[in-house]
């Protein structure tokens, strides 16, 4: 004890404590006897010097921390916060992240004990916040007890089965096979009312495992789980030897659940009197609020394999008025609601420290961000513009060469069906890529790019040489279509012929006004006037479209 006390003056941590702490996980009773043993006054000392005193402040506040730790491990009730209390507050500022961890963790844990599940989410969250990402055993305690915190309170949202998963895929990082069996046994309970299938190869799984560690008590723990999942996948015989298996082994670990899972399968199977004698075998005295809904639910059945369905009904009824009583109890639970609070919490608390420095730093990158955005925006819409006047011009110079093209072949050779033929396609083309240049300025509202537009449109509306190759192409394309308009309505003049040829093109109200030099409103009024001409029953664009389809090739 001596040499032990000079060490723990010399070093930063008592080597006792350091030896508790490594037996935790592996030895608990032992690190317990360890912690203990130590005389809590036999870490101070009188020494005045600032740096021991810190040391064995530390000393103090860790071995708090590992005998609150070690009572966990062993099972003994917490009647008082105080011990942890300790580590909480030396840890809160030691920057030991670890340590503070756990100690928030503990802290949790000594509420949960204490009948306060609210307060112990609240710690057990605060201690989520300022685990280390890569502190996985911590990380693995934390969902651990949270979910078993959920699932004893039958809180909703598949909380606790996300809290179960969390902790085995931290524990299978850290290779701890016993508490990977502790999590994914739970995890299989859960699926029983979602996934029957992936409850019963879980809970395999989880016996495998026990039989591996050589854990005859979560092996038996287990089985018991697995019979009851095989009950509600209605595979009774397998719910039945599975069920007769715990009897296998030692008596003192039948329990009432096995009982009602061995009569339950029976009673499924009709086989009454196994069915009574094992459900005769439930200590009433004895059953807790589950235990008694259960119960109450396997006599319904076994009632019923005997023909006594009056007592067989005023079971299930009993059996269901506890299943509501639990739900209702549920519902009136806070705690799922009280981790959504805590984390809103910690995210105001983390706002809230940031430094002015920190908030004058996000404000001029934010500030920087939206200058560039700007910036970038403009420099889009400056090249854009240039594009789109390029585009333009293309298109006014192409169709100048093809008019002029046409001008000259018509004067001199006249119409010819080659010529006509290598006009119409290249016209097609053209037009598409006009079509497409129109849809792309009514995003450009650059006012030098509306001009020029506006110019272009004029130009295009008194050039006639422009409608008689429209007129051709509509011709070409839909078997004379124009032309037949033009014989029927005698009337119609080469610009409403114009708009017709537009129409029948698939050309809208934006992209006609462009074609024919008007603005869109002159151009609705204009198909107005053209239907009342044509004496048309309908409007005139559904009067082209369907003369359209009875001449399409």
């Amino acid at each position: 004890m001596t040499i032990s006390f000079v060490m723990s003056c010399s070093n930063s941590v008592d080597k006792r404590l350091v030896l508790a702490d490594t037996l935790m996980w592996t030895a608990p009773d032992s690190s317990l006897k360890i912690l203990t043993a130590i005389n809590r006054d036999s870490t101070q000392s009188k020494e005045n010097l600032a740096y021991h005193a810190l040391l064995l402040t530390q000393n103090l506040a860790y071995h708090a921390l590992l005998l609150t730790q070690a009572q966990f491990r062993c099972n003994i009730p917490l009647t008082s916060d105080t011990l942890i209390s300790t580590a909480v507050d030396y840890y809160d500022d030691n920057h030991n992240r670890e340590h503070y961890t756990r100690a928030l963790l503990y802290k949790g844990g000594a509420y949960e004990v204490m009948g306060n599940p609210v307060e112990a989410i609240k710690w057990y969250k605060k201690a989520e916040d300022n685990a280390d990402t890569t502190d996985y055993r911590n990380l693995a305690q934390i969902n651990l007890r949270m979910g078993m915190l959920y699932y004893k309170n039958y809180a909703s949202n598949n909380l606790d089965l996300e809290k179960f998963r969390e902790s085995y895929m931290y524990y299978k990082k850290l290779g701890d096979k016993h508490m990977m069996l502790f999590s994914i046994h739970h995890i299989g309970n859960l699926y029983r009312d979602t996934n029957k299938k992936g409850a019963i190869s879980l809970l395999t799984q989880a016996s495998n495992l026990a039989k591996e560690l050589n854990d005859t008590v979560s092996y038996y723990v287990v089985l018991s789980d697995l019979s009851l999942a095989f009950l509600l996948d209605s595979c009774f015989e397998e719910a039945k030897a599975t069920a007769l298996k715990c009897y296998e082994m030692d008596g003192k670990y039948a329990t009432n659940l096995v009982h009602c899972d061995v009569a339950n399968a029976y009673a499924e199977l009709n086989m009454a009197d196994s069915a009574r004698y094992y459900i005769n075998k439930v200590k009433i005295d004895n059953c807790s609020q589950y235990d008694s809904m259960m119960y109450a639910y396997t006599l319904s059945r076994v009632f019923k394999a005997e023909g006594n369905i009056n007592d067989a009904l005023k079971q299930q009824n009993l059996s269901d008025e506890m299943t509501q009583k639990i739900l209702e109890e549920s519902k009136r639970n806070i705690i799922h609601e009280t981790e959504k609070l805590e984390d809103s919490r910690i995210l105001r608390d983390k706002n809230s420290t940031l430094s002015s420095v920190e908030w004058k730093a996000t404000l001029v990158s934010l500030l920087a961000l939206f200058l560039l955005i700007i910036l970038g925006y403009y420099v889009w819409r400056f090249k854009r513009y240039r594009q789109l006047v390029d585009e333009l011009k293309q298109e006014q110079q192409i169709t100048d060469s093809l008019i002029a093209e046409y001008k000259e072949k018509t004067s001199t050779d006249g119409e010819n069906k080659e010529l006509h033929s290598a006009i119409v396609s290249y016209l097609e083309q053209h037009f598409n890529s006009l079509k497409s240049l129109i849809e792309k300025s009514n995003s450009m509202k650059h006012s030098d790019f509306v001009k020029l537009l506006k110019e272009r449109s004029s130009q295009l509306g008194a050039n006639n040489e422009m409608s008689k190759l429209l007129i051709m192409l509509a011709d070409d394309k839909y078997n004379n279509l124009i032309s037949k308009f033009s014989e029927l309505y005698p009337s119609l003049n080469e610009n409403e012929l114009k708009i017709i040829s537009l129409i029948s093109l698939g050309y809208h109200n934006e992209e006609i006004a462009f074609c024919t030099g008007m603005e869109v409103p002159s151009v609705r009024t204009k198909k107005t006037r053209i239907k009342i001409k044509m004496k048309l029953p309908m409007s005139l664009d559904a009067f082209v479209t369907q003369e359209k389809l009875k001449h399409s090739s």
